[in-house]
């Protein structure tokens, strides 16, 4: 799965954020929560195409005496836009086991995941400066979600100061109280490259 890891390569990011209803899901990934059941996109200059996401699958195991069900994530690649549920993907690979806290995934299976009226998410897209989407990725990031380290430390991504998105660590495990910014190098977007765009935005 290394072309997943390539994306974030580019220093230059555009951080889009956005709403919506209903209970967040995600899979948290080298301390990132990544949006599931989202499509996100990949170009390069040569302007071959693909799109990829992570995504909630049901599997059936059985042990030769009972059947059990399993929710769990998979990663998806299709060589076109949108992630059609038409076309089969043409990779798939599978994450982990996703039933809450213990694998660190939320397909909105557990009864112990508390429930919002919203879900904060971010589009990130990396890619040179214009219209053109050719040499772009953009990805999907799921914020302001709590991850309990111990029974006095906690971290979570938020959005500061309307230009920036960090990583805030907690001396509680609820993620309350003042925090302090922790794994700098996560999100940084100091592009040393003036062709490389760099925007963030943040929810009102």
């Amino acid at each position: 799965m290394y072309w997943v890891s390539s994306f974030f390569s580019i220093v230059g990011l555009t951080f889009l954020f956005g709403r919506v209803d209903g209970q967040c899901q995600y899979i948290r990934k080298d301390d990132r929560a990544y949006q599931l059941n989202a499509c996100s996109f990949s170009s390069n200059a040569s302007g071959s195409i693909s799109s990829w996401g992570f995504y909630c699958d049901v599997l059936e195991m059985d042990d030769g005496n009972e059947t059990e069900t399993v929710t769990v994530a998979v990663l998806r690649r299709w060589d076109t836009v949108d992630c059609p549920d038409e076309i089969a993907p043409l990779e798939q690979y599978y994450v982990s086991d996703c039933e809450g806290a213990d694998d660190d995934c939320y397909c909105g299976t557990d009864e112990q995941q508390q429930a919002s009226d919203t879900c904060t998410t971010a589009t990130v897209e990396v890619g040179s400066c214009g219209d053109d989407d050719a040499g772009t990725q953009r990805t999907n990031y799921v914020t302001y979600e709590c991850k309990r380290l111990s029974e006095d430390s906690s971290q979570q991504t938020v959005c500061q100061y309307g230009n920036e998105l960090s990583v805030i660590q907690y001396e509680t495990d609820q993620c309350d109280g003042h925090g302090f910014s922790v794994n700098t190098a996560l999100y940084d977007t100091n592009s040393r490259n003036p062709e490389i765009c760099v925007q963030i935005e943040c929810p009102s």
